[in-house]
Order: C-alpha cells, then structure tokens, then sequence
C-alpha cells in the first residue's frame, strides 16, 4: 500500500445552519488516498498558504510512501513542514491505517477503556450569581466535571458561587478551578496558599494556573503538611511536548499539552512520561471536531487520561464535527467505534480539492 493523492482545502461558507456543522474559520480539511483506496482525514488552523503548503510542497513528498510508516513520514517531513501541516497529515496517517486495520484509532494505540468522562469550563466573564446555574445545568445535562475560572477582579464572589454550586450538585459533580492570576504576584506561594486551603474545603479536583515549575515546586515546600488540591500546569502550546513533560512530572500533578499543538506521537510520548512519574495527562479543549475526536481517542488510549475537556456547551456544534458525541449517564463520552476516527466528513466539503497524485 502507498499513497497516491494528497488534497487540501480551506472550506468557507459553514455556519450552524449547515447539519450539524459550526463556522469553519480559519481551518484546513486534509485528505489522504491509498493505492487502495482507502481515505483518511485531517485538519488544521490555517487558510490558503496551508492548503497551498500540503498540497504544492508537502504532496509531493509523501507521494508514493508506504502510510503505515507513520513515524517515518513524519520524520521526512518535519524539517520542511510548518506544525500545522504536519498535525494535519499525521492525523490523516492515522485516521487511514485505522480504516486500513479496521480498528478505531484508540484499540489501534493500545486501548485503556472506551470511554472518557468529560468536563466544561464555566468561563470568568459569567456573572459569579449564575455560576451556580450554569453549574446544575451542565450536570442536567450529564457533565460530571465543572471547571469555574477565576480571576482577581470577582475572587470572592465566584468563590462563593463555587460554595453554591456544590451545595447545589453535591457530590454528582467534580469542581475544579481554572486559576487566571491578573499579576504575576499572585502566583506568589505566600499569596497563593490561602486560596488553595479555602479551595481544598470544596473538596476541588484539581487547579490549573500558570505556575512556572519552579514556582510549582515552591509552593509544595511551602505547603507542605496542608492540604492542597492537585496542581495542573498551564495549557503548552508553544514548545515541545516531551522536553515540558521531562521538566514538569516531578512539580505537576496533571500536565496539559495542546492536541492542536502537537503531533498525536509526541503527545502520546508525553502522556507515557507523566504516567512512568505518577501524573495524570489531559490536553485542552479542541477547536474543531477531528481534533476533539482524535483526543477523545488518545485519551482513551493511555491510562492517565481520565478527563476530555469539551469546547462547547453540550448539545452546541463544533467545526468539521457533523455527529457530536453524546454524554453518556455516567458523565463519560464513549470514543467511536468506527475505524481510525471513526467519523466520516461530508463530501461536500471538498468540492474544489485539486490531486497531488493520480486517484
């Protein structure tokens, strides 16, 4: 088997009215063929220059490779690819050789369960006296991890709308904080650890903020002996995966590298990092539907990924994602069980993909 064609596009015109398809902007559609005519697809941020980047300067390069040498392709690839064409074609490598096994991406990675639990992000420009019912209105709906960000400018309120959201969900929900100092003196332990011990009497799942490691690491000496959520480093979408994972296993217990950041392998190499150091894995919320399925995939691929972040309120559509997947009873998300990805993109959102290679 080898490849035979490489398309791209930049699809314009969706909008929530198009099936269950939300706005597109800004992102690229990769489409990958076999001299057996199986297809895979991928995607990306980007516009013109990408679409333009795969399919003039990348296609012909991947032209005539064996796919199922992913790291190989790859490996050819990323001293002339920008990031986002990389990830784009790496996704659509996988989403191919899955179709190609016959196995949902997530068995094809190892398989640890078929199901993720999910959470939301209650966002800070949200009044602090609705907190509460947004917060019963997500577990309605089924999401059993509530993340309420907080900032400096309404702490004190929004703590007390976490105190009534718990009051109100009990223990059907986990809270957790998404912690967004306005200053940097904020991070500072002595400052910090009050919040943590108030924090840690709502029982909170965990704490994300942008601590630098050491700032991390003085914080656990300085809290030592007290009771202190799990800490949850910043969103890493600027460097490399593996290099932070090296760094940070030994200061955070949850570490979140970006899926649109990061090619799946890296991340997958990241996510065993964290395990082999006791930490737990959980990549931010995706913007669009093939890169929020294939993190539902890896999440449930790896053993220390317990928890998907969803990028929109359930029930809302997300770019690229015709069949949004529905949250089961017990607050988990089940992976497809279609082969590679699972999902399949309308045709009608290649309607000008030109070949770079004979179909």
């Amino acid at each position: 088997m080898e490849l035979v064609a490489v398309r791209a596009a930049a699809p314009a015109g969706l909008d929530g009215g198009a099936g269950r398809l939300a706005k597109a902007a800004q992102l690229t559609l990769v489409e990958l063929e076999s001299s057996e005519g199986i297809c895979g697809s991928g995607a990306a941020r980007g516009s013109a220059s990408l679409v333009a980047e795969i399919e003039q300067h990348l296609g012909p390069t991947v032209i005539g490779s064996d796919p199922t040498l992913i790291q190989s392709v790859i490996a050819r690839l990323r001293p002339i690819a920008s990031l986002p064409a990389l990830r784009a074609i790496e996704l659509a490598l996988w989403d191919l050789v899955g179709k190609a096994a016959q196995l949902p991406l997530y068995r094809l990675w190892g398989g640890y369960r078929d199901r993720v639990r999910c959470f939301r992000t209650i966002e800070p420009d949200e009044p602090a006296a609705e907190l509460a019912a947004h917060a019963r209105a997500l577990a309605d709906l089924g999401v059993h991890g509530i993340v309420v960000a907080l900032t400096s400018s309404d702490l004190d309120g929004r703590l007390d709308g976490m105190q009534a959201a718990r009051a109100i969900i009990g223990d059907e929900a986990s809270l957790a904080i998404d912690w967004r100092p306005t200053t940097r003196a904020e991070l500072a332990p002595e400052r910090a650890l009050p919040m943590l011990h108030e924090l840690s009497e709502l029982g909170i799942g965990w704490l994300e903020a942008p601590w630098s490691a050491s700032q991390c690491r003085e914080l656990r000496e300085a809290g030592r002996g007290t009771a202190i959520p799990p800490l949850a480093g910043p969103e890493q979408r600027a460097a490399a995966a593996v290099p932070l994972a090296l760094m940070q296993v030994d200061c955070y217990d949850i570490l979140r590298p970006s899926a649109e950041s990061f090619t799946m392998l890296t991340l997958w190499q990241a996510a065993a990092l964290a395990e082999s150091a006791g930490a737990a894995f959980m990549p931010p919320a995706a913007s669009d539907g093939i890169s929020l399925i294939a993190s539902l995939h890896l999440a449930a691929a790896v053993p220390n990924c317990e928890w998907l972040e969803l990028p929109v309120e359930p029930g809302e559509p997300i770019a690229l994602l015709p069949d949004i997947p529905s949250i089961e009873r017990d607050g988990s998300i089940r992976a497809p069980d279609g082969p590679g990805l699972g999902i399949e993109l309308p045709r009608e959102l290649f309607p000008d993909l030109s070949m770079s290679g004979p179909r």
